[in-house]
């Protein structure tokens, strides 16, 4: 048989029912004399950007319209700044400026592309807002294009483009890596049976195989005309204008030196390129 309630523990829990409304008012009481909390500060909208962009730095170098050329480089703590530029005898000195950076203005320049760089403190630096570049065995440069009135030969026109391809190979008789570039004309078509006319030309000797492309812009010398005819280029004043543009030229006979000319007359020019259909036929008889 179950034991009788306790009178100790119903003494309790009628206290606890009789006491509730002094308890709820208790509790009331304490939430009403609590302050309210402090609502979160509203978050700023967040850019769609993964990092705060910053404005686009000005054009290097400044061309201005009476022909002009303005060359600028930020080096407040440099003593001596100066600018060495292709085909100019001697450097250009610059000046400071209030906000630290170093300016020079360059007369008027013959529609051309130049090569130029900076001379720091007696460092060559190149110009970091100019990412065009041309290399060679001897230094790194920018390149800038002062456009000519009508356009040069060698400024590209809205024609169709054609394709360089880059090629590598292991000389064997000079023992070294080397390379060289083929340029293919707009709309050629690799599975034709068409030949072409071939045109060699020979970088000079502090340049890298890329500087007909890169500084002689060769590739788009023959583009335009081609692509304006939608045909064959002119062979022979094409590649005058190649060789003028591009500057003297050694010849054939630059050929006949053992160690320069066996690699470019055995491995290079006998050496078939795919997808080139060269008929051997060369439209000058000369490299540049």
């Amino acid at each position: 048989m179950s034991q009788p309630f306790r009178p100790a523990a119903r003494s309790l829990f009628s206290h606890l029912v009789f006491s509730r409304p002094v308890l709820v008012t208790l509790l009331c009481s304490a939430v009403w004399l609590c302050p309210p909390r402090a609502q979160p500060a509203a978050k700023p909208p967040e850019s769609a950007a993964p990092v705060p962009l910053e404005p686009a730095p000005p054009a290097s170098p400044l061309l201005q319209p009476d022909g002009t050329v303005i060359f600028r480089l930020a080096m407040p703590n440099a003593a001596k700044v100066e600018l060495h530029l292709d085909g100019t005898k001697d450097p250009f000195p610059m000046a400071k400026g209030s906000d630290g950076a170093w300016s020079v203005t360059v007369p008027k320049l013959a529609s051309q592309y130049y090569s130029y760089s900076f001379k720091v403190d007696g460092t060559d630096l190149l110009d970091p807002h100019n990412v065009t570049l041309k290399t060679s065995f001897f230094s790194t440069q920018n390149i800038f294009l002062v456009a000519g009135q009508p356009p040069m030969p060698w400024e590209a026109a809205k024609v169709p483009r054609g394709v360089v391809h880059h090629h590598y190979y292991r000389s064997k008789i000079v023992g070294i890596n080397s390379e060289y570039y083929v340029y293919t004309p707009p709309n050629f078509d690799p599975g034709s049976t068409q030949k072409y006319p071939v045109l060699y030309l020979l970088h000079g000797y502090s340049d890298d195989p890329s500087a007909w492309t890169a500084m002689a812009k060769a590739n788009v010398i023959l583009d335009n005309p081609i692509g304006s005819r939608e045909g064959q280029a002119d062979d022979r004043s094409d590649a005058t204008r190649i060789r003028n543009h591009g500057g003297d030229c050694p010849g054939m006979e630059y050929l006949e030196r053992p160690r320069i000319g066996s690699p470019q007359l055995q491995q290079v020019l006998r050496r078939p390129s795919s997808g080139s259909h060269a008929s051997g036929e060369t439209a000058v008889p000369a490299l540049g």
